[in-house]
């Protein structure tokens, strides 16, 4: 069965780059895998999300769009509006409580995790970096990765990207939220 998540927000939180490197990480996971951003034509503010599904082969992918997470990561209220109910069952939802109110009772069969994930990024060094840290969040609560493979693809991306700079400050934030205690 392949597994999808989703991450959303409004354009300029990194929606579209989270997904990215969570894409590369499936690769280099040697997982097949599809990524789907969508947003409009305003490059910040708008509503932005990135479908990414993967599977361990020989499992196929028949469709690249969002169907049923597994994961939500809601960057805003409005985010988790638009795609908590899609998801299935027993799904992680990863909510920014910095921004937006999120009705917890919605959604009975969802897992819904509240934290400040831009307070947390902030403390990490950026609040540029939520994206990061509810990517963290996520890989922990999933256990879908090793930690030390996210770190690794962080860094090859942002050095392919020519974009050194970012690779302490968001290997920071991810840390942040991999190590964040949710009371579990």
């Amino acid at each position: 069965m392949a597994n999808e998540i989703v991450f959303s927000g409004f354009g300029g939180q990194g929606v579209v780059t989270g997904a990215l490197v969570f894409a590369h990480l499936c690769l280099k996971a040697g997982k097949d895998v599809t990524n789907v951003p969508q947003y409009g034509k305003e490059q910040r503010g708008g509503a932005a999300s990135s479908c990414t599904k993967f599977a361990s082969p020989p499992e196929e992918i028949c469709d690249p769009r969002e169907e049923h997470p597994d994961v939500l990561i809601a960057l805003t209220g409005a985010a988790y509006d638009a795609h908590a109910r899609f998801c299935r069952d027993g799904a992680i939802v990863l909510c920014n409580s910095n921004m937006g109110e999120y009705d917890e009772n919605a959604y009975p069969t969802l897992k819904l995790y509240k934290f400040p994930c831009l307070d947390v990024a902030d403390a990490a060094g950026s609040s540029r970096s939520a994206n990061f840290v509810m990517m963290g969040a996520a890989v922990k609560l999933t256990g879908w990765f090793e930690r030390d493979l996210c770190v690794e693809v962080i860094r090859e991306y942002f050095t392919k990207a020519h974009k050194e700079k970012l690779i302490d400050m968001n290997i920071r934030a991810f840390d942040a939220g991999y190590h964040y205690d949710f009371g579990d």
